[in-house]
């Protein structure tokens, strides 16, 4: 029998301290494209993308995850 997790490992399983290295100042007000945006990685770039002043575009087949991660911002 094969266990599935019940939830994904994201960037927010990283501590976000980490990512205060990568300098988003030459990313603000670009667009980006995350699929899988529903939930685990996707979800957690969505928001990171966001919170950094680009403008996002989230692709997903669970449409409500999507959604509410689109709104956040």
């Amino acid at each position: 029998m094969v266990k599935r997790r019940t939830q994904g490992v994201g960037i927010n399983s990283i501590k976000r301290k980490d990512l205060s290295k990568v300098n988003f100042s030459s990313v603000e007000g670009k667009v980006a494209i995350v699929t899988g945006a529903s939930r685990g990685i996707g979800e957690s770039i969505a928001e990171i993308f966001g919170e950094n002043g680009m403008k996002v575009v989230c692709a997903a087949i669970l449409v409500d995850g999507a959604l509410s991660a689109g709104h956040q911002n």
